[in-house]
């Protein structure tokens, strides 16, 4: 326990002692380093918290090059193909400008889908966001689900935070789509 004072914030054995139910969190092992670390204020103007997630703003960054518009632009339009049986609409308000709305996808209710050109955290991060605000402003009455479609079925711990917050998951496979969430299967194959 010794060997954690003077890492991830913890600076004495008072530290040690707020932590000791999370210990396991604080350890870094050979291929994984420490899940969390003290967050403590700072004294100084000088000090400042380094930037979280560089890599997300990265990420997003790239999204932005022409090709990543383009898989975005072929994956919305498969999907109007593949769900042509369906009345689709997207959003066109500036304060709301969701990709694809499925009417009655299961016969009562909607499917608020966002569209992301890539698997990566950042990426799904963010259409989870995009996904609760969209469905926040929309404010309707009527029934909805929410989905994320991408280019190609993610890793299983993201499936898995998908399913946690009920957020279903669809990805094409060459024309047919996909997906994970059980819910789904009226419009996907299970993947």
């Amino acid at each position: 326990m010794m060997k954690l004072i003077n890492t991830n914030g913890i600076d004495d054995a008072a530290d040690l002692d707020q932590i000791n139910q999370d210990m396991v969190d604080f350890l870094s092992l050979k291929d994984k380093p420490a899940a969390k670390g003290l967050l403590k204020p700072h004294t100084s103007r000088d000090e400042i918290l380094s930037l979280k997630d560089d890599n997300d703003i990265v990420s997003l960054y790239e999204a932005r090059e022409i090709t990543q518009r383009k898989v975005h632009n072929k994956l919305t339009n498969q999907l109007t193909v593949t769900l042509s049986d369906f009345t689709l609409t997207e959003g066109k308000d500036s304060s709301c400008m969701f990709d694809v709305m499925v009417k009655k996808f299961d016969g009562e209710s909607d499917l608020l889908i966002e569209v992301k050109s890539s698997v990566e955290r950042a990426h799904i991060r963010m259409a989870i966001g995009q996904l609760f605000d969209y469905s926040f402003s929309l404010n309707e009455k009527n029934k909805r689900k929410l989905a994320i479609l991408l280019p190609n079925k993610p890793a299983e711990k993201k499936i898995e935070l998908l399913e946690w917050l009920n957020i279903g998951c669809l990805w094409f496979d060459n024309e047919l789509l996909f997906t994970s969430s059980d819910w789904l299967l009226n419009i996907a194959e299970q993947g």
